[in-house]
């Protein structure tokens, strides 16, 4: 029966159609993948942001240059060197399709897996910190409501603090020679219709498989977001757990998380031939940055 459901949730979504889709109907999908881990997860949109390595530079380079400013205006701003805790393409992709890892349902049912790298030493942003009122006003100009009223100071050549602070200037040292645009409302609006891929007859067919393969179990849900955003107590109970065991093997069964990559996949090829030209300028900002911020750690800002 379960052969048949996968055989079946397939070619029903090859084929697909559009009534009651999503606007601008249903893109062609590519080879649709097996997915067993997240590093089977990637997405045409993933090439409009930094690395977690590109970002690391970027940050570093940002307080270098925040502190450089600071110092003009009697301020020791404190530096961290890497590593920080950027989240990985991974991290941010683990939970799009819900669980599918088979020993992380057995271990912990729909709790995520406690995150290894975390110590002691990550994630303290720049050392810890701890600006009093003046130095605060140094880093974030009237970008603080605590700061917004207070006059800025001027250095020994003259010169008045910017109105965002070290830091807004440190931003727009590392922006220079990139084009002027706003790369988060960009990717925004790219993802967007990504949404609709939700609506899309092929990811409802393989819902469809997944609910029958999972009520022929014992389970009676929907869609994947039922049993996931349930209330289940804490711990996992034995409850919890055979359910997300059942989940995941219904989602490999049937290829579910493989369909609905490939849909997403689909969607997000349309929306970058859609947004090309403000997804070049994003291209063109990230390379900006990233080549200044290697300016900037190579000691040549």
């Amino acid at each position: 029966m379960r052969r048949v459901l996968t055989v079946i949730a397939a070619s029903t979504l090859i084929a697909g159609c559009s009534h009651g889709g999503p606007p601008g109907g249903e893109p062609p999908l590519g080879p649709i993948p097996t997915v067993r881990t997240v590093t089977d997860i990637a997405f045409p949109l993933d090439a409009y942001s930094f690395t977690p390595d590109q970002r690391e530079t970027v940050i570093y380079a940002t307080q270098l240059l925040t502190q450089q400013c600071a110092l003009r205006f009697g301020v020791d701003y404190k530096v961290s060197p890497p590593p920080y805790d950027q989240p990985t393409y991974a991290d941010t992709h683990a939970r799009r399709f819900g669980i599918f890892q088979l020993e992380q349902a057995q271990q912990y049912g729909y709790n995520p897996p406690p995150d290894p790298d975390q110590d002691a030493n990550r994630g303290k942003g720049a050392g810890g910190w701890n600006p009093g009122p003046y130095e605060l006003l140094v880093v974030v100009g009237h970008g603080n409501s605590s700061t917004a009223d207070k006059a800025l100071p001027v250095d020994d050549q003259g010169v008045t603090l910017d109105e965002d602070g070290c830091s807004g200037w440190a931003d727009r040292t590392l922006r220079a020679g990139a084009p002027d645009v706003d790369d988060i409302a960009v990717l925004n609006d790219a993802n967007a219709s990504v949404y609709d891929s939700k609506k899309d007859s092929r990811v409802q067919a393989a819902f469809h498989a997944w609910s029958t393969c999972m009520a022929d179990q014992g389970y009676h849900y929907d869609d994947p977001w039922q049993p996931n955003n349930k209330e289940w107590p804490e711990p996992p109970d034995d409850e919890e757990i055979a359910t997300a065991v059942a989940d995941v093997t219904c989602k490999q069964q049937t290829n579910l998380v493989g369909i609905w990559l490939a849909v997403e996949t689909a969607y997000e090829n349309r929306a970058i031939e859609q947004h090309a030209e403000q997804l070049r300028q994003v291209k063109d900002l990230l390379d900006a940055e990233l080549r200044n911020a290697n300016d900037v750690l190579a000691g040549k800002q």
